[in-house]
């Protein structure tokens, strides 16, 4: 090691994984690492531990924890020596990384700088040998031991320097021996121990506080520098060398610094008082001789003082201060000076420093002018009625060393650039700052004392101001405390730090830009932001308690920092706003506002406290951007309000509840860029749909390791990969798929066919390509879109006039690509037959971002479609979207989805929103393609309802032992796994598809509502309604339906039959539980009610508990829509599109509930907005 290599390291790879690590241990002989540059690691990517009990460890360079991991350095010395040459001892600041002193040496071989953590042990002895060396000492230095410091050189010209460039380092050992000892840096430095060092102690810069007994032969206390303290020394003190030091003084304590041999005064010393007070104190006493007089210390301002001397005594020099006790009178012309104007009672009608002033009802004049540099001992506005201003300026303020307390209920208005250090009291009302920052000087503002009970308080500053002093909520009071803004205007900011001891409310005013928090908020209490207007923060803060967010149009920001701490609740109240910058973690979400991003992509991650909680506001984007989710802890995020194309969510513990209308999409605002995932997250997090859910999913989700649960809503799949290849449990729930979709992928290159084409498109709907105000595309940018188009036989024209280009390829065909920006160019398509073929739809922006351009921008339109022959004329084309002119767009065309299912309850597949071939009906009711294919194992004691028009193909091996129910469309099967237990159910309309070629056993089938007698059904039994070449063996006939045991106890027949003429059919009858029975049965009096308000049509219906639990497709439901014409209306459907349905069981009689339909105006097209009851029983 001596003669190679760069060092020895200690606590390396996986010797060093944990503490204690690696351990080595020294109690004789020699380690040498002391050549040149090289250096001795304590603790490198692993913990180490090196045991200095005897011999010798030489080191260029000890550092102690060297690289930064979390995983600590130590070092300890209890006998022998370690010698550290020019490198020094280093220290990377990992937590428990230390020098610990316990005896031996600690030897400097030439000068260097210490910068490692030293602990002297309790009732040890050690040795710090400097060695004719220069030792600059920057680490902490603690312990109860006791440290020699000495210089065992031939010169002893050796010196051990603190370092102190800012704040306090305080050091707790015994320092003795007899080297020279050094205070350096702009900083202060405490030597608390009783320290027996006989050598000389310098004082070069900042402040040196001496609070021990001290056997310094010298203290030397240079120009510019402080001394502080009430120890003492054996030796002589020297203040100033020839233009003067400082000498701090507590003035309220009795005890004051001795030197005992003596005090030397050079130049003019200066007295800093810490606290104001009247009488006499001691500066400082000494035994031996005074050298200097005093003309050598002064009191700065001494002048100004009503009453004011410094006394110099044998062995001790005092100052003597006599103030007044005065009540503001104004009647100087509410002018505030120093010993001039008469607007005082009580001790005296002038001014003087030191005097202590009360600002009360008794006066008339409120307006106080400040003229010069006041120096009050305390001032006290105690007023219920007169609310005073106190106005100063540039030359014009408070100093000193004194306090404000303010009382009484009013407003306390200052405006001057006070320098006061003493703090300021609010025990009651408000106190505004304004005009001009500083106003309450530099010392602690405090928020309530032992007199302010349950009085309000309010600290508020001006529109522009900066309040920098530290805050402290005291816990003394227990009244409300606001911090905030007092005026409307500008930017305006808290950059202190708030202390809680208590709750408390940060308040905006109307202001145009921010009210900004940029320090520290530690302690405890709870935070209510409000005010309607913005708030920022970016403190590290520190605070125990919760965030609540109040008041429509508050929005909250955060900026960089932590502002909020990990553990907090956020509860964003109504209407307002939380946005996150640069990603924060808080310990949960609540409330009924909006979240969002302030820009970029950031993440919120929640639940860490494992609390469950439910957020029932809006997730949604900000412009282009978009907030991210993470979800930790064991807890329940309940999402219950709407999702409007958020980022990305991650479950990595727990549940994430969704109970509201949401859509993971593809689809947002022009320039957004949305994140390629919909779901993340470890294998221990669930996410679960609940009734009344409508929850759209677009993206794939790769890498999600968790679990569904649909407990109920509808959730649409999207894209293939929705969901991962997780489990899927269903339970009351609605699996949809949906391959419809006009969307585009941003490319960021500047290259219009450039690029990798790609299937999985994560933004931009195409239709924004149509933003007649532009803003489609962001500069450089290419979008494209990337799928199928159905297009009927026949010519078909495209045309564009982007800014600034476009191109069209269809089937490999590009029928234009133009890069010339604001230019009208087309292109045409001959499609040989009716059907889909590939396309590919590019936009290009250089710089800036625009869309359409023109008459084609003023018509909506960025690349139109036409049928027919070319045209430069934007009126003859209508904009390309899905369904434009009776074309479609789809992203794909089938969906294969492997997932294994679970049906814990009532499930059902839906295959409406598939979109096939158009124009043809086929058998499924979507024409070829559209299909969904399920390829993982469904299993599970629940039932399966296909619904809506296409096909459902299951290919598993099934086991679920549940019903199967073929609403509409047709479920192909191509395995026989049907139950044996369980019955199919095959409506009017609706296909089984057995292509299996088996015969597969089941108990009951009913077709369009009828049982079957047991046997054996085939394409050839039922041709259309079951189709393959497989067949189902029915074993037990089944039982007539609810509609049929009442119909043939009514003696009626037929579901749309009118048996009594009434009016009403007999499937509306059963529903309502009417008497269809005769002539004389009017059942007009049981029919459903329809009202309306500002919000709501409202549907009334009475629903018999036969016809509840009636098979599904035969069960009652209201339609609504914005006309009378067939086939416009939509089945209402709780929770989406903005319907409630609730049902009170038995509200009108045993077996009768009432059903409450309200259906939101917003879906009126112009002002019409259609209810009806339907049950569909043959």
């Amino acid at each position: 090691i001596a003669t190679g290599g760069t060092g020895f390291r200690i606590g390396h790879w996986d010797n060093g994984a944990s503490t204690p690590g690696s351990i080595y241990n020294l109690s004789g002989g020699t380690l040498d690492v002391g050549a040149d540059n090289l250096v001795l690691n304590v603790g490198w990517d692993g913990a180490g531990t090196l045991n200095v009990s005897g011999g010798v460890a030489k080191a260029w360079r000890l550092y102690v924890d060297a690289s930064g991991v979390d995983k600590p350095g130590i070092v300890n010395l209890t006998g022998g020596t370690i010698e550290v040459g020019a490198g020094g001892i280093s220290n990377d600041g990992t937590t428990g990384s230390q020098l610990n002193l316990g005896g031996g040496t600690l030897k400097a071989m030439t000068g260097g700088t210490w910068a490692s953590l030293m602990n002297a042990n309790a009732a040890t002895a050690s040795v710090i040998d400097v060695n004719d060396s220069p030792i600059v000492s920057t680490g902490g230095f603690t312990g109860t031991g006791s440290v020699a410091i000495n210089d065992t050189s031939e010169f002893a010209t050796g010196t051990f320097e603190f370092s102190q460039a800012s704040g306090t380092r305080t050091i707790t050992p015994s320092l003795g021996g007899t080297a020279t000892l050094r205070k350096t840096g702009l900083g202060s430095v405490v030597l608390a121990g009783n320290n027996t060092n006989t050598g000389t102690i310098y004082n070069d810069f900042g402040n040196l506080t001496l609070s021990g007994s001290n056997t310094f032969s010298v203290i030397d206390v240079n120009d510019s520098s402080t001394l502080s303290g009430e120890g003492s020394t054996t030796g002589t003190l020297s203040l100033g060398f020839s233009s003067g030091a400082t000498l701090a003084v507590n003035p309220t304590t009795p005890g004051a610094f001795h030197a005992g041999g003596g005090l030397t005064l050079n130049g003019v010393n200066i007295i800093a008082l810490s606290a104001p007070f009247s009488g006499t104190t001691n500066l400082i006493t000494y035994g031996g001789a005074l050298t200097g007089n005093s003309s050598n210390l002064i009191l700065p301002g001494i002048e100004n003082y009503r009453s004011a001397a410094i006394n110099f005594t044998s062995g001790a020099i005092t100052l003597t201060n006599n103030n007044a006790n005065l009540t503001w009178t104004g009647t100087g012309g509410g002018v505030w000076d120093l010993n001039t104007t008469s607007g005082w009672s009580g001790g005296g009608s002038n001014f003087f420093w030191g005097d202590t002033v009360l600002f009360d009802d008794t006066s008339a004049v409120t307006a106080v002018a400040i003229t010069g540099e006041l120096s009050p001992n305390l001032i006290t506005v105690d007023a219920d009625t007169n609310a005073y201003t106190i106005t100063g300026s540039p030359g014009n303020f408070i100093s000193g060393v004194g306090s404000l307390l303010k009382t009484g209920s009013t407003t306390l208005t200052i405006n001057a650039p006070n320098t006061y250090t003493g703090g300021t009291i609010l025990s009651e009302g408000s106190i505004v700052m304004t005009g001009i920052d500083g106003g309450l000087g530099t010392g602690t503002i405090t928020l309530g004392d032992a007199a302010t009970g349950s009085s309000p308080l309010s600290l508020l500053i001006g529109t522009g101001r900066n309040l920098a002093n530290p805050i402290t909520v005291s816990s003394l009071a227990t009244g409300d405390v606001t911090i905030g803004q007092a005026e409307s205007g500008g930017f305006t900011q808290f950059t202190g730090p708030i202390a809680l001891q208590r709750d408390v409310t940060l308040s905006t005013f109307n202001n145009t830009d921010r009210l900004h928090f940029g320090g520290v908020i530690s302690g405890t209490g709870n935070v209510t932001i409000n005010g309607g207007k913005r708030i920022t923060m970016s403190g590290n803060n520190t605070f125990t308690g919760n965030i609540l967010i109040r008041d429509a149009g508050t929005v909250v920001q955060t900026f960089g920092g932590n502002p909020w701490p990990d553990t907090s609740t956020v509860d964003v109240g109504t209407d307002s706003i939380l946005q996150v910058y640069t990603g924060e973690t808080i310990g949960a979400l609540t409330g009924s506002g909006i979240i969002q991003p302030i820009a970029g992509k950031p993440t919120l991650i929640v639940g860490g406290t494992n609390a469950s909680t439910t957020f029932s506001g809006t997730w949604r984007p900000q412009g282009s951007d978009h907030l991210n989710i993470t979800k930790n802890g064991t807890g329940t995020l309940s999402l219950t309000g709407p999702i409007t194309s958020p980022g990305a969510l991650t479950v990595n513990g727990g549940v994430v509840e969704l109970s509201g209308t949401g859509t993971f999409g593809r689809t947002q605002a022009a320039g957004a860029a949305l994140p390629t995932r919909a779901l993340q997250g470890t294998a221990t997090g669930i996410v679960r749909t609940t009734a009344g859910s409508d929850i759209t999913l677009r993206r794939a989700s790769t890498g999600f390791l968790g679990s569904v649960q649909i407990n109920g809503g509808v959730t649409t799949i999207g894209h293939s990969a929705a969901l991962a290849t997780q489990p899927v449990s269903v339970n009351g729930g609605t699996l949809r798929f949906d391959n419809s979709g006009t969307n585009f992928t941003a490319l960021a290159n500047s290259v219009l066919i450039g690029g990798a084409l790609t299937n999985d498109v994560t933004s931009k709907s195409l239709s924004t390509l149509h933003n007649p105000t532009g803003d489609a595309v962001p500069g450089a940018h290419t979008h494209v879109y990337h799928g199928q188009i159905y297009l009927t036989a026949g010519e078909w024209s495209f045309g564009e006039n982007f800014d600034d280009g476009a191109s069209i390829t269809i089937n490999g065909t590009t029928l234009f690509n133009d890069a010339v920006y604001n230019n009208p160019t087309t292109g045409t398509f001959n499609a040989p037959d009716d059907g889909w073929y590939t396309i590919d739809v590019r936009v290009y922006q250089g710089a800036g971002a625009a869309g359409g351009f023109g008459d084609w921008a003023t018509a909506g339109i960025g690349v139109g479609i036409k049928m027919g022959g070319t045209s430069t004329t934007a009126a003859d084309y209508v904009a390309l979207a899905d369904g434009a002119l009776g074309t479609r767009l789809i992203i794909t065309g089938s969906y294969a989805f492997s997932n294994a299912i679970t049906l814990a309850g009532p499930a059902t597949i839906d295959t409406s929103t598939m979109v096939g071939q158009p124009g043809i009906t086929g058998v499924d009711g979507n024409g070829t393609g559209g299909d969904v294919s399920l390829t993982g194992i469904i299993g599970g004691v629940g039932s399966l309802t296909k619904a809506g028009a296409g096909t459902l193909l299951l290919s598993g091996a099934n086991t679920y032992t549940g019903d199967t129910r073929i609403e509409a469309g047709r479920l192909t099967l191509s395995t026989a796994n049907l139950a044996n237990a369980a019955d199919v159910y095959i409506a009017s309309g609706a296909v089984l598809n057995l292509t299996h070629g088996a015969a597969d056993t089941i108990r009951s089938l009913y077709i369009n509502g009828a049982p079957l007698a047991p046997g054996t059904y085939t394409a050839t039994t039922h041709p259309g309604v079951i189709t393959g070449s497989g067949s189902l063996v029915v074993t037990t006939a089944g039982t007539a339906s609810g509609f049929d045991a009442w119909a043939a106890a009514n003696g009626v027949t037929g579901g749309t039959t009118d048996s009594d003429g009434d009016g009403i059919a007999n499937a509306i009858e059963f529903v309502l539980g009417g008497d269809p029975s005769g002539p004389n049965s009017e059942s007009s009096s049981l029919l459903p009610t329809g009202s309306s308000d500002e919000n709501y049509l409202t549907v009334v219906y009475r629903r018999s508990d036969a016809s509840a639990s009636a098979p599904t497709a035969q069960q009652p439901y209201v339609e609504y829509g914005t006309s009378l014409t067939s086939g416009t209306w939509t089945k209402a459907q709780n929770g989406i599109d903005g319907v409630i349905i609730t049902a009170e069981n038995d509200f009108f009689a045993t077996g009768i509930d009432r059903v409450t339909v309200q259906i939101p105006k917003t879906l009126a097209v112009g002002a019409k907005l259609f209810g009806r009851l339907r049950a569909d029983i043959p």
